[in-house]
């Protein structure tokens, strides 16, 4: 978490973990929840280590706790309000119990910054073993806080969109008639498929500007890429892609000065993107372009000389 983290998902859906029971009760209380109870702290009251809200394992090597290690989970400090953002400069707090080889099979109590925590799930560090429904409200609770922060839009619609989303979820296992298991089913099977389909999918369009317009380009480019061909959106990143590649290149070398040891401070670099940032760019494009004709002239020519082209031989150009 070394940088502000506008978008955040640390949670695994109740559904995952929950019994039919305690999901039935999820659905109930978060549907009472109102703009009152909406920074309500359902996880304040200290727990026993043998009933806490939520315990993780540790399944990679940490530096706090060694190569193997159970966490769990006993209090929260602060409200969910106090995590809607999450970086190194947010002080909420939890108190952790953890036993590991560090601790020779012993409990050891003690409180850690949630961003720690959270940062540790993010990197698959650790993986959840267990939840309870208290832990589920907060972090739903929590869930709405990071939306209503990264979307820029009034905690109370945040609110209301969360609140739908259950409602629909309770319409579908009654009208439908759809039971827990297949729910569950269902949402897994999804959630599989959503990692099959790229790691890097989550962080693909994390990036916001303070410049509102800057963020409406970038909304506008991905709802595109949902109308497009695969063949259209690989050419367009690509060329992206090797521009900004090109163009970095180029100011990188330019401060270095043929010194390839010379380490380059942000700030030089932000200096020179003031003075010849925008001719950099444009000249990283049109060098772009030109690369690209020259390979489809040449595509475009070996299509002719065996044996003419077709649609599929121009756009492979």
């Amino acid at each position: 978490m070394r940088q502000r983290m506008r978008k955040v998902n640390i949670n695994v859906h109740p559904l995952v973990r929950f019994s039919e029971e305690q999901f039935d009760e999820y659905l109930e209380r978060a549907m009472k929840v109102d703009d009152k109870s909406l920074n309500k702290n359902s996880c304040n009251k200290q727990r026993n280590v043998s009933n806490p809200y939520v315990s993780f394992k540790a399944i990679q090597p940490t530096k706090e706790w060694g190569e193997s290690a159970e966490i769990r989970v006993l209090k929260f400090h602060q409200s969910p309000k106090a995590l809607k953002e999450l970086s190194e400069k947010n002080n909420a707090r939890v108190l952790v119990a953890v036993k590991s080889e560090n601790t020779y099979g012993n409990w050891e109590y003690g409180d850690m910054y949630f961003w720690q925590l959270a940062e540790h799930i993010l990197s698959e560090n650790v993986e959840e073993l267990q939840r309870d429904v208290d832990y589920g409200m907060y972090e739903w609770r929590m869930s709405i806080y990071h939306h209503s922060f990264s979307e820029q839009i009034e905690e109370t619609k945040a609110l209301e969109e969360a609140k739908h989303q259950v409602s629909q979820i309770i319409g579908e296992m009654l009208t439908k008639n759809v039971s827990f298991s297949k729910l569950k089913e269902r949402f897994i099977k999804g959630l599989e498929e959503k990692e099959n389909r790229g790691k890097y999918r989550d962080k693909t369009w994390d990036y916001r500007s303070e410049d509102d317009k800057v963020n409406s380009h970038i909304s506008f480019l991905c709802d595109s890429f949902h109308n497009m061909e695969h063949i259209e959106v690989a050419l367009i990143t690509a060329f992206l892609e090797h521009a900004i590649v090109r163009f970095k290149g180029e100011q990188i070398d330019r401060l270095q000065g043929g010194d390839r040891q010379k380490r380059i401070k942000h700030s030089d670099m932000k200096e020179l993107v003031n003075q010849t940032g925008v001719i950099d760019i444009i000249n990283s494009f049109r060098e772009e372009l030109d690369d690209m004709e020259e390979q489809y002239k040449r595509h475009f020519q070996d299509a002719q000389n065996y044996g003419g082209y077709d649609g599929n031989e121009i756009a492979k150009a």
